[in-house]
Order: structure tokens, then sequence, then C-alpha cells
């Protein structure tokens, strides 16, 4: 299964070990790691940070796959969250469970960990 992980900035410190056991304790084998924010020094994750949060997730069993992409789409505030969410309850089928089940995953697992 596997989950996305939208904000760079936690993949360092105390966040990213948590992060990473609960994502091992829940059976998570894969990481889409958004990258828009990597810079090579001094952004919000530099190159080193994410080859070396790559390399411990790889130690717990997880492949982390370094993408872009926009992420505003799953802030609550934004209209097209809501769109996914009533999407999501009017086609809540198996088929359709299994083709997000990243999204929905990331969006409990954002609301487990900020709440």
């Amino acid at each position: 299964m596997g989950v996305w992980w939208w904000d760079i900035g936690q993949i360092h410190g105390d966040t990213r070990g948590k992060y990473l056991r609960f994502l091992e304790e829940n059976g998570v084998t894969e990481i889409y790691l958004c990258v828009d924010g990597m810079r090579p020094s001094g952004g919000t994750a530099s190159y080193a940070e994410t080859r070396n949060f790559v390399r411990r997730a790889g130690v717990l069993g997880i492949r982390a796959a370094a993408l872009t992409g926009e992420v505003s789409w799953i802030d609550p505030r934004n209209n097209d969250f809501q769109g996914f969410s009533t999407l999501f309850l009017t086609r809540a089928t198996p088929d359709f469970l299994h083709l997000f089940s990243a999204a929905i995953l990331h969006y409990f697992l954002d609301i487990f960990l900020h709440f």
C-alpha cells in the first residue's frame, strides 16, 4: 500500500521517525514523496536530507518515489477537497476505494498526526 507524503519539510528530525514508524506499523510499502520544496541547500529540505530519508525508509522496507505536483487540492479549505469528498461519498464502491486508497490513507494519516 502506498501513501502520499506532501510536506517535504517533515522528512528530517523526530517527525520523520514518528511518521515512518506509523507507516511501517500499518503495512505501508511505498511513499510518494512530493519534492516540490526540495532545494540543493537552504530550502525546505536539502538533496542530502531527501537521500537520507529515502535510505531510512528503505531500511524499513518502504520504497520512496520522488514526485512533483500540486498539493493544495487536499486542503479542506479548498473547493477541490469538497469535490473529492462528494465524489468519495457518492462512488464508494470497492473499485473506487482501491483506486484512491493512497489519498484516503494520507488524509487520515494527516488527521491522526495533526489533531
